[in-house]
């Protein structure tokens, strides 16, 4: 009787895990993975880029009707639009976000993302052209502001 429960629970076992490694397979439909080209971009202010974005499944192929948002960590500082255009305002190292939405519906900026990629954007300060001065004082001193 103890041999027959073995039998019947191991032929069980052994037959539901190629059912249980199926379900557990991603949908190969499904995005795996994104790539944003550049990876880093460097701009002056008043300047744009465009950010290109290739989604994959888990099969390598680019999945070619995903949808991508973008959308800036610091939006004050750098645009970017839903083409993938970005533009500078304002100098420092900021972060511009590509991603596939799990819910294409949702608003972009709370979207959840199935995958996602962080591009870093460089401003660098502007060149300085010329220095004026307005009502010069009698007295200038060194390491002074």
């Amino acid at each position: 009787m103890r041999f027959t429960r073995l039998f019947v629970l191991l032929a069980g076992c052994i037959l539901a895990s190629p059912l249980a490694a199926a379900a557990q397979q991603p949908d190969p439909a499904l995005p795996t993975a994104i790539a944003a080209s550049p990876e880093a971009i460097t701009l002056e202010i008043g300047k744009t880029a465009t950010i290109k974005a290739v989604v994959r499944n888990a099969a390598g192929a680019v999945v070619p009707d995903a949808t991508v948002v973008y959308f800036s960590r610091s939006r004050r500082d750098v645009g970017v639009n839903a083409a993938g255009i970005v533009e500078a305002y304002r100098p420092g190292t900021f972060t511009v976000v590509a991603l596939v939405p799990a819910d294409p519906e949702e608003d972009p900026r709370r979207a959840e993302a199935v995958v996602q990629a962080e591009i870093t954007v460089t401003v660098p300060n502007p060149p300085v052209k010329s220095v004026a001065f307005d009502g010069v004082p009698g007295h200038f001193y060194t390491g002074t502001v």
